[in-house]
């Protein structure tokens, strides 16, 4: 007869010679390995327990430390999951505000972009409006100096006609009226000067005016690009961000996924422990029923012992 005999040497005895596809005590049928032959040890690395007691609470030791090491991954799987949904919430709640502050931002220059276009085209109505003035004023003066060049030709026919007057009372009274006339004309022209000044005047300081509130806008608007370029050096910065905390999820995901693999792993471990557990509760209760038998035994055979005697 041939037995395989256990790696404890726990003097329990499995017939592998006439039942080669049951071998230990687990009663798992497989095909057998080339290097299992009848009265030879099984390697090192392929040893498979008994159900001898040392084997026993070996086992169960082992299927201990599985459960707390599948528990640890269980707990730390939690903490990855909740740290993911948390990295997300800030990653979404971030973005929402720069998505605000932008917004704000584009609002702005739009309103600064309408009021410069709006000052750009009264600007443009006032140079324009005062180009007229201007060409009006060099009229006037044109016009003027075409009338004292007619009252200085008026001087000379009044000269030169002077002594073809038939009286000197008819000469003079000719030329007051024709000094009253130039004077009302010149009068008129004067008048027409002062208000086209004072117009110009008017003209003059809303065009100062305008210029200086287009220096305030152009300092405005200055702000606001600035403003802007932080704007975007802070989208780059947050840009980054969410490009590190991207690849911190990918990370963590990849963790995630190593860390399924091992409970898969454990699990399986686990259920094979479980399925190599079983047969052991079983012989387990096969023994235990034997002791019972023994017991039954032995306390009969004390019985026939005390009749004996």
């Amino acid at each position: 007869m041939k037995y395989w005999s256990c790696s404890n040497d726990c003097r329990r005895l499995t017939l592998a010679a006439r039942r080669p596809a049951i071998l230990w005590s687990n009663r798992r049928t497989f095909s057998r390995p080339s290097w299992e032959s009848p009265g030879q040890r099984r390697p090192r690395g392929h040893r498979r327990w008994c159900s001898c007691s040392t084997h026993f609470s070996t086992r169960m030791l082992r299927w201990s430390a599985c459960t707390a090491r599948f528990a640890g991954l269980q707990h730390q799987l939690k903490e990855s999951e909740g740290h993911v949904q948390a990295l997300g919430m800030e990653k979404a709640q971030q973005q929402d505000a720069h998505r605000k502050e932008a917004c704000e931002l584009a609002t702005g220059l739009e309103e600064v972009r309408l009021t410069l276009t709006d000052a750009f085209k009264q600007f443009e109505r006032n140079s324009k409006k005062a180009q007229e003035d201007e060409d009006t004023i060099t009229r006037l003066r044109e016009e003027l100096k075409a009338s004292k060049e007619e009252l200085a030709a008026s001087e000379a026919e009044r000269t030169s006609a002077q002594p073809e007057l038939s009286t000197p009372q008819q000469g003079l009274s000719a030329l007051q009226d024709q000094l009253t006339t130039s004077q009302a004309e010149n009068e008129d022209t004067l008048r027409q000067l002062f208000e086209r000044s004072q117009e110009l005047g008017f003209l003059h300081a809303g065009i100062l005016w305008y210029q200086r509130m287009l220096a305030e806008l152009h300092t405005e608007l200055e702000q606001y690009r600035e403003n802007a370029q932080i704007g975007r050096s802070q989208l780059q910065h947050l840009d980054m961000l969410r490009q590190q905390s991207e690849a911190e999820l990918i990370e963590k995901n990849e963790h995630l996924g190593s860390l399924q693999v091992g409970i898969l792993g454990y699990q399986r471990v686990v259920a094979e422990l479980h399925a190599e557990l079983a047969p052991c509760q079983e012989n387990l209760q096969s023994i235990h029923c034997q002791l019972q038998d023994l017991q039954v035994l032995h306390q009969q055979s004390e019985a026939k012992v005390s009749k004996c005697c």
